[in-house]
């Protein structure tokens, strides 16, 4: 899926932007690209995965990946070439996402998570959700979880978290 991978590559600019609403950079990491090109290739096996790209001549300045769940359009992470920052490039894709979604028949659009900036243009109606971990009671997922704790609070090396873990093996219903 090379249109997952220059999704990528595109967020990540977005991502070191300066001089505005700091975003970081999500897959920053070899294994999160590979786990958002895993997710992707599966679910379009499935017809739902939805990528958006705002294209200028032959160039790519804006793109969101989003997900058809039932009615609604999920979004999921977006970014955009800085350089057309100022013409506003990922409202006008997200303008045309909106207008893909009425004409499609979604009775929803759903922007994730999160409240920033740039959705509060939209007057959305924000759900708040809680948020919980269960554990395996094995010794593994017990480490896991501790290394995972370590490394989100800056206390472990990422690079070192990578080299100690390995991939899961995913079952995707």
């Amino acid at each position: 899926m090379g249109a997952v991978r220059s999704r990528a590559r595109i967020h990540a600019s977005r991502a070191n932007l300066t001089g505005t609403v700091k975003h970081p950079d999500r897959f920053a990491s070899a294994v999160a690209r590979r786990f958002l090109r895993e997710v992707c290739e599966r679910l379009a096996r499935r017809g739902v995965v939805r990528i958006f790209e705002l294209a200028i001549g032959q160039e790519v300045v804006a793109s969101r990946i989003g997900f058809a769940v039932g009615n609604s359009l999920y979004l999921y992470f977006s970014g955009f070439d800085p350089r057309w920052s100022k013409y506003s490039v990922m409202t006008t894709t997200l303008v045309e996402i909106i207008k893909h979604a009425i004409a499609q028949g979604y009775s929803t659009v759903n922007m994730s998570p999160g409240k920033d900036i740039s959705k509060s243009r939209w007057d959305p109606r924000e759900i708040r959700f809680a948020q919980a971990t269960q554990l395996s009671v094995s010794l593994r997922s017990r480490l896991a979880w501790t290394m995972y704790r370590h490394a989100k609070s800056g206390g472990f090396p990422r690079a070192a978290l990578e080299r100690l873990s390995r991939p899961a093996k995913r079952q995707w219903i």
